[in-house]
């Protein structure tokens, strides 16, 4: 079994070595395996109803098998957050551009360039915003 400092050490290393459509896809999947996990925190936990009922969703072509099924559930049961589900959003928009993409793709791509950009924002824009939050709200720093 490895420990979760461990695992998140073993992704990063992971991804330092991956292209960049490497990180995206890779990324996705962790993102759709833990909106898996986020899921079946959900459900019954009695093991004849796991696997009876509860696995069977998850595989093949199952209503949850899917990265899109996952976060529609997850923001319809009220366990994910609005912000939260349109970033994750984007990801999986990402993750569909960079699986079926022929060509060369990377971070610099335009389509890529503005997905991350609302993901993440441009250099410096998040604490800008975060200014201007605590400015309207009566706080200074």
């Amino acid at each position: 079994m490895v420990i979760p400092f461990e695992h998140d050490r073993l992704i990063a290393q992971t991804l330092a070595k991956e292209s960049d459509r490497g990180c995206v896809i890779l990324g996705a999947a962790l993102l759709a395996d833990a909106l898996e996990d986020l899921l079946r925190s959900c459900c019954r936990d009695e093991p004849k109803d796991i696997k009876a009922t509860i696995d069977p969703l998850f595989e093949g072509y199952a209503p949850l098998s899917t990265f899109s099924a996952r976060i529609q559930l997850a923001f319809a049961l009220g366990i994910l957050p609005c912000q939260l589900r349109d970033k994750i959003e984007l990801v999986r928009r990402l993750r569909n551009d960079s699986a079926h993409e022929w060509g060369p793709i990377d971070f610099e791509d335009p389509k890529c360039a503005s997905r991350l950009e609302l993901l993440i924002g441009r250099p410096g824009q998040r604490c800008q915003e975060e200014e201007e939050k605590r400015q309207l709200s009566g706080w200074r720093s």
